[in-house]
């Protein structure tokens, strides 16, 4: 973890991974998706209170929930999500809710670093 501090207000990163039970095809999954949180957290009558919390996707896992069950992946369907987080918009769209692509993560440096930028003109703005 890292923070940074300025007057009362400060901005916090962590590791985070989401555990997320889903269905693909009728078989129970379960997607991890590891993230990077950055905390927005400022100090009000002398308590610290989280005022935002914003993420970065850094890639993700799915496998069955039962240790029998065969899960099938269109590799060619699979290829055309977002590598930071494919698999997570794989069973999204399989279920028929469209997978967002906008999202900041690591396979789109450019969004991370408008986010970072506005995290940091947030805790400059004291």
């Amino acid at each position: 973890m890292s923070t940074k501090l300025v007057a009362g207000q400060a901005i916090a990163e962590t590791s985070c991974a989401v555990h997320t039970v889903l269905k693909l095809d009728g078989v129970d999954v379960i997607n991890t998706s590891y993230t990077r949180l950055l905390w927005r957290t400022q100090k009000i009558d002398d308590r610290w209170l989280i005022s935002g919390l914003r993420g970065i996707y850094i890639r993700d896992t799915l496998a069955p929930c039962g240790p029998n069950q065969d899960l099938k992946i269109d590799e060619k369907k699979l290829a055309g999500f977002r590598e930071s987080y494919r698999y997570l918009s794989y069973v999204l769209a399989a279920g028929g809710r469209p997978a967002r692509d906008d999202l900041p993560g690591v396979d789109r440096p450019k969004a991370v670093e408008a986010l970072r930028a506005t995290e940091r003109r947030w805790l400059e703005q004291v």
